[in-house]
């Protein structure tokens, strides 16, 4: 009988410490998880900014052909 009590405690405490690591598992994947989202939210912030680098590019690009074309009628007037 004292035999099997301690089987059983044996067993009980592994079963409690696969239960820690599953635990333990579970939480590091939500870990990786939250880094996964924030990795996401970090790439669509860049997305952004660069689609806004790139419309003031074409815009100043815009500007340029503009002020060239100024310069041009102002040396035509001259």
């Amino acid at each position: 009988m004292l035999e099997q009590k301690k089987q059983f405690e044996i067993q009980r405490q592994k079963k409690l410490e696969e239960e820690a690591e599953l635990q333990d598992s579970i939480e590091e994947l939500e870990l990786k998880e939250k880094e996964i989202e924030l990795n996401q939210l970090k790439a669509s912030t860049l997305k952004m900014e660069m689609e806004a680098i790139r419309k003031d590019d074409e815009c100043m690009k815009k500007n340029l052909k503009i002020l060239r074309l100024r310069l041009s009628e102002l040396i035509e007037r001259i």
